[in-house]
Formats: C-alpha cells, structure tokens, sequence
C-alpha cells in the first residue's frame, strides 16, 4: 500500500511529464543523430587507361589517358567539375588542339548532375615522368543546391590506372 502511495504521489507531483519530456529529448536526439550518419554521399571512382603518344608531332611523347569517373556512391553530385593537378584534365573524351589548351583549361565545364552508378568521362594528358605526382581534383555540389555546399577529393592517378611502358 505504502508503494502505490509513492507511485501515486510521483504521478501527481509531475514525474510523469518529466519523464515523457526526457523520453522525447533522448528519441529527437537519436534521430538526429541516425539522420547525419545515415545522410547520402558521393564516393569517387576513376578507372581507365594510358596510352603513349606515338605522334611525329609530338617529342616529348605525351600520355594521354582516357578515364571514366564513376559516382560509387549513394548520392547525387551537381555541377561535377575536374581540374588537373601536376597535368592537364577535363571533362570529355576528345583532345582540344594545342591553341585551344588556355581558353578550355579555364573554363574548366561542368557535368550538371552524375546519379549514383552513373560516371562522366574525362581526359588527363601528362608527361610520362609527371605520372606519379599527378592527381585530378573533382569537385561537386550536393543537394539541396540552394545552399551551395561545394565538396572536394583530390583522386592519385597512380591509384587509379597503370602507366604504360615504352
């Protein structure tokens, strides 16, 4: 009796809203936290090849690499750009003419969105001996757009494909 008089006097005294408040802090809480681990992301692939330039035209024999950057990922990438870092990329498959290097390299175009499982395909021309510090910056925006959250990740093109022999 003495034990349902103290049950009765926690209910009555407001014990049961501060435990309904608690139990509501502690479920936002998880959710919250749930939610920021549980939010989709983008994770960069690059596969692809090199190949030597065997042009005439071409003395320092150049490698020309034809890659594919893959979003491996769970979310969507807007605004998808690539920049060469120690050698020249971009967005593409063909390769511009020499006069056209400046003007192509600054603006450096966009894919306006790459969906998960989706890639864009993109070309690296480099020195033969430059193939181990090179490296291609992607950069992207993800959702919502209006809040412009721009992501990088710099990718090791020594990871990504082999550098052919002579």
């Amino acid at each position: 009796m003495e034990a349902l008089r103290s049950v009765w006097s926690w209910i009555s005294d407001g014990g049961v809203g501060t435990a309904a408040t608690v139990a509501t802090f502690v479920s936002t809480l998880v959710s919250l936290w749930f939610r920021f681990w549980d939010r989709p992301s983008v994770e960069w692939v690059l596969s692809g090849y090199f190949a030597l330039s065997t042009s005439a035209s071409d003395p320092e024999r150049k490698a020309i690499a034809v890659m594919k950057l893959w979003n491996a990922g769970d979310g969507r990438a807007f605004r998808v750009r690539v920049k060469g870092v120690g050698c020249r990329a971009w967005l593409g498959v063909d390769a511009p003419p020499d006069a056209s290097w400046t003007r192509l390299h600054l603006r450096e175009p966009a894919a306006p969105l790459v969906s998960p499982g989706d890639g864009v395909e993109c070309t690296v021309v480099l020195m033969q001996e430059e193939w181990g510090a090179s490296e291609i910056e992607v950069t992207w925006e993800t959702p919502p757009i209006r809040r412009s959250k721009v992501r990088s990740r710099t990718i090791r093109l020594m990871d990504a494909a082999a550098m052919p022999e002579d």
